[in-house]
């Protein structure tokens, strides 16, 4: 008995005219702020807080991702039009279904907060769409922005009044003698930077392919803020959905801004791709394939150095020059002999392991870094090539018999290596002319003064 009398207590309580904005608003008056009135739920609060939701997960999201991610400015201008969407709609949907007077009074001023905040926001993320700073007109809206969150939060009678308008659907602050102006400057900052987004985007073809979201998105968002402008200063009277603007335009923008994820991630990818060829021609011999001088120069500098630290692996260094070369040029063409030099440089690669290195160190000079081997081995490994040569001569008949093209190799083995790089290809060079000197298609060892030089027939 006692729950049924206080139903219908608080039923009786709700049907006061005195207590009631819903029954008062059929009275075309103006009353001051009390906050003892008490104000019914509104069902614009529905369309309006499931927007603010939306918007609000769309930041969360978006600050998290500039946060620990990418650090990527095109989020951190978006999260901030998003902050001025989320006051704007929070704001909205709070004070059309206020309990008390003084709530619609506040949530009102957090609304026109988030207003006076989008042209700020839009414009810097225009300026970062087009790439240029305006900074006069940039000044102004910033300017502009302080005066309006003056008037919205210190003088209480410019923007909003104190006092209580009924005579609508849902109850709202009666406007002050600045709000048409204030609309004006709002709309046509709005305009002036959705003017420069237009003619990038007009004149930018690429800019154009990419960025189609954010023509929907920002069309929309300012269409919808125009009607909502003027039915918030009477001129229209049709019904609104608030929401649909700032909803709309947080997706493109978020579609947006994935396109230009995949777009920078495909041009990062494509860049990568060209660096990669780049460096392998730059490594590479054109002709050949092999890898070019400066390559192996630097490979061994590097060996060199960790030699001086502490002992490494043994290694071989073959320098390998064509026998008669020349004639087959000069009787042949060029043609004839980059034949030759592409079949050597076959069996080269074909000779080597994993860890070894063949480049072509000029003209018909190529050189052979054996890793892991000794001195035999590496001289060993110099007459299988010859061998190797001679069968392809004699397959290939580029028009020399075999005996006149030939392969004279020098090496120089790490157990002898003294001194700087220079110096150790000097080593297998003149190991290398030793060969030709004792009848050329040999291999010669490359041994310090005090030793019997090793030779290889």
């Amino acid at each position: 008995m006692r729950g049924v009398g206080l139903m219908r207590e608080i039923c009786c309580q709700m049907i006061r005219p005195e207590k009631n904005l819903r029954h008062v608003a059929q009275i075309p008056v103006m009353i001051p702020v009390d906050p003892a009135y008490q104000v019914t739920i509104h069902a614009h609060s529905i369309g309006n807080g499931a927007g603010a939701v939306v918007v609000s997960i769309i930041l969360i999201f978006s600050l998290i991702f500039f946060l620990f991610a990418d650090r990527e400015t095109h989020l951190l201008y978006f999260s901030f039009i998003l902050i001025a969407m989320a006051l704007f709609l929070w704001g909205f949907t709070l004070y059309v279904s206020a309990r008390t007077v003084s709530e619609v009074e506040f949530w009102t001023r957090v609304t026109y907060t988030g207003v006076s905040l989008a042209p700020l926001a839009f414009h810097l993320y225009v300026e970062k769409l087009i790439g240029k700073r305006i900074k006069t007109l940039s000044t102004f809206i910033t300017a502009l922005w302080l005066a309006c969150a003056v008037c919205i939060w210190v003088d209480h009678g410019a923007l909003i009044t104190d006092q209580l308008k009924t005579n609508s659907d849902h109850p709202s602050m009666v406007k002050g003698p600045l709000f048409v102006p204030y609309f004006a400057t709002i709309f046509v900052s709005l305009l002036t930077s959705y003017g420069l987004f237009i003619r990038h985007f007009v004149f930018n073809v690429n800019f154009r392919r990419l960025a189609w979201p954010l023509m929907i998105g920002f069309t929309i968002w300012i269409g919808n803020g125009f009607y909502d402008g003027l039915n918030a200063a009477g001129v229209v009277g049709f019904g609104t959905a608030t929401w649909l603007g700032p909803v709309v335009m947080a997706l493109m923008i978020a579609l947006f801004l994935g396109r230009l994820t995949i777009d920078v991630r495909r041009k990062l990818v494509q860049l990568n791709d060209e660096k990669e060829r780049l460096y392998s021609k730059m490594i590479r011999d054109g002709l050949t394939g092999l890898y070019s001088r400066s390559y192996l120069e630097n490979v061994l500098s590097q060996i060199l150095e960790r030699r001086r630290r502490s002992v490494d692996v043994d290694y071989g260094l073959l320098f390998i020059d064509l026998d008669n070369f020349k004639a087959v040029n000069d009787a042949l063409g060029h043609a004839a002999g980059d034949r030759v030099l592409c079949g050597l440089a076959e069996i080269l690669q074909a000779s080597c392991r994993g860890s070894d290195v063949p480049a072509r160190f000029g003209g018909d000079e190529f050189l052979l870094l054996l890793c892991g081997c000794t001195v035999e081995g590496a001289a060993s490994k110099g007459q299988s090539i010859i061998q190797a040569f001679r069968q392809f001569i004699a397959e290939s008949n580029p028009g020399a018999g075999p005996a006149a093209l030939g392969l004279s190799i020098g090496v120089s083995h790490s157990q002898s290596w003294r001194g700087t790089l220079g110096n150790i290809v000097d080593q297998a060079d003149q190991a290398m002319y030793r060969a030709k000197l004792d009848g050329k298609n040999l291999v010669r060892i490359h041994v310090d003064a005090d030793q019997n030089p090793a030779q290889s027939p």
